[in-house]
């Protein structure tokens, strides 16, 4: 077993507008860092590779435009941070109201979806195979 790559920050966003966060890394600008970089992110599923690490990206099409986001240190496993984003969707989908989601204003979803985004994050924060 590889030594665990770390887990830096997770998301989820409707556009530029982060709705739900998580991070065990304090004083970091890692949400700075994220609004810039959810500019470039374009619909689908795949990973972008930045300088000082690497974001696993899902942008939904259509007219809630979401954004499933997870920044890795580099070499983290690409199934498992696949896998993340695919349970980010699946858990955010069961507190998704279109409606809410389409005037929710930043970070207004924290209460309600920040233990999931934790426990993804703990749950993957293991050693595993590169």
């Amino acid at each position: 077993m590889a030594l665990a790559k770390k887990i830096y920050y997770t998301a989820v966003a409707r556009g530029n507008t982060i709705l739900a966060e998580y991070t065990e890394i304090k004083g970091t600008n890692w949400r700075t860092f994220t609004q810039e970089t959810l500019k470039k992110v374009k619909v689908g599923k795949y990973v972008m590779q930045l300088d000082q690490c690497d974001y696993f990206f899902e942008r939904e099409p259509g007219n809630v435009d979401l954004i499933y986001l997870v920044a890795v240190e580099k070499g983290f496993s690409q199934q498992v941070g696949m896998n993340m984003l695919s349970d980010i969707q699946s858990k955010f989908s069961r507190h998704r109201d279109p409606e809410v989601i389409k005037v929710a204003k930043p970070f207004s979803m924290n209460p309600e979806f920040q233990s999931d985004l934790q426990h993804l994050y703990v749950d993957n924060q293991i050693p595993h195979s590169a």
